[in-house]
C-alpha cells in the first residue's frame, strides 16, 4: 500500500487567516478482488491504514464492493446483483469501520430499490463516526453507448 501525504496548498484568492480547521481526506483506490472475503479484508486495511495516518473521512471507489460491470453485456437481471441500502455488505463493513475507527467513510452500492423494471441504482453514500447513513445519492445521468452497458 503506498501513502501520500499532501498539504493543502496557500489558497492565492484568500484575504484572511481560515476560521476553520483543515480536514484531513483519504482517497482510497484498488483493484477488484473476486473473492470477497480478501476483497473486504482489503479494504478494511486501506481504511484502518488512512485511519492511523491521521484521515477524517476516507473515500472509496464507485461499486466499492462490486466489479466495474459496464465493460461487457450484462446477462440476466440486474437487480440479481444489488444490495439493500441500508442492510447489506457495503453498509455492513463500512458502518463498521466508521464506528471503530470514529472517522467518516465515502462508499458506493449498487442499490435495490425494487423498480419494476428490474434495474438499480448506482448510489454514492457516507457513514458517519456513529456508523449511521449521513447521506446517499443516487448517479442518474448514465451514459449509454457502443461498447459501454452501464445502463
Amino acid at each position: 500500500m503506498k501513502i501520500t501525504k499532501v498539504e493543502a496548498p496557500k489558497s492565492l484568492s484568500r484575504v484572511r487567516e481560515p476560521e476553520r480547521a483543515t480536514i484531513r481526506v483519504a482517497a482510497i483506490q484498488f483493484s477488484w478482488r473476486e473473492n470477497q472475503t480478501e476483497h473486504q479484508e482489503m479494504i478494511a486495511s486501506a481504511i484502518r491504514k488512512a485511519a492511523s495516518e491521521g484521515a477524517q473521512v476516507v473515500f472509496l471507489p464507485e461499486l466499492t464492493l462490486s466489479r466495474y460491470p459496464a465493460d461487457i453485456v450484462p446477462e440476466g437481471s440486474p437487480i440479481d446483483t444489488a444490495e439493500d441500502l441500508g442492510s447489506g455488505p457495503t453498509m455492513q463493513l463500512v458502518s463498521g469501520l466508521a464506528r471503530e475507527l470514529e472517522i467518516f467513510v465515502h462508499a458506493s452500492v449498487f442499490e435495490d430499490r425494487n423498480f419494476d423494471d428490474q434495474r438499480g441504482l448506482n448510489t454514492a453514500i457516507i457513514v458517519g463516526p456513529d456508523g449511521k447513513l449521513v447521506g446517499a445519492t443516487p448517479k442518474l445521468h448514465i451514459p449509454v453507448t457502443e461498447g459501454y452497458f452501464e445502463d
